[in-house]
């Protein structure tokens, strides 16, 4: 097999939506991403942590792909460890990704200390 037809596997995400997300991100920088695995962690509903998925890239879009994996990886975590929130219109907990309550619609507010209570 050719050097530009070889491919790498560049992630193992945990299940399809992940995956998908990082395919998204890849194809926006102008790197062919493929999946692997896809369709069995979607048969096995409750076993699908078995068969996680790959993301697979041409050989010469190494680097770059990783580059992106690794920002898709600090993005994850940093929105992990960030707090979640309280609404300031209707009270209601809202997970930290959050950028607008999912119970009222009311955006949060851009100022951490302008009425948003975190958790």
């Amino acid at each position: 097999m050719s050097d530009s037809a070889r491919t790498v596997r560049v992630y193992k995400a945990a299940h399809a939506i992940e995956a998908h997300l990082l395919r998204g991100l890849l194809e926006q920088a102008g790197i062919e991403a493929y999946l692997v695995g896809e369709h069995q962690n979607r048969a096995y509903g409750a076993f699908s942590h078995l068969f996680a998925v790959e993301i697979r890239v041409p050989a010469c879009d190494e680097t770059e792909a990783r580059e992106i994996v690794a920002r898709f990886e600090a993005d994850s975590a940093e929105t992990v460890a960030r707090p979640g929130w309280n609404c300031a219109s209707c009270g209601e907990s809202n997970a930290a990704s959050f950028e607008s309550c999912w119970n009222c619609g009311a955006v949060r507010a851009a100022d951490r200390g302008a009425g948003d209570e975190f958790r």
